[in-house]
């Protein structure tokens, strides 16, 4: 009895978890950059998260690496123009954190006399 019901909770469990998957086609790329890119002109104070920043990185990597020397003058200028806009999100996503030199020497010293 407890065997089956093990069982039985297994298929649902099993049956019940959803596998996200990604295509790995540009046009879904250049669509998840461009819902990023209106979530931040909605709500422009909001901080990205690890997989929006990765996936803008994988955008810029792929333009970079696509072969230019086909596109039409328009396509090349898109691309271009989406580059600058990525760079320009990412710029504003940065976070930087300073320590000054007061602080610095003071973490030094802890360490060294622990």
């Amino acid at each position: 009895m407890k065997k089956n019901f093990l069982i039985f909770l297994l298929v649902i469990f099993t049956g019940s978890i959803a596998i996200p998957t990604y295509a790995d086609n540009p046009e879904s790329k250049k669509a998840a950059v461009s819902a990023i890119r209106d979530n931040l002109r909605k709500n422009p104070g909001t901080k990205l998260n690890h997989d929006e920043i990765q996936c803008l990185v994988d955008r810029v990597k792929e333009i970079r690496g696509m072969d230019k020397a086909q596109l039409s003058r328009d396509d090349k200028r898109a691309l271009r123009r989406e580059v600058k806009d990525i760079k320009q999100i990412l710029k504003e996503q940065d976070y930087v954190i300073y320590i000054s030199l007061t602080a610095l020497l003071i973490i030094l010293l802890v360490i060294i006399l622990l």
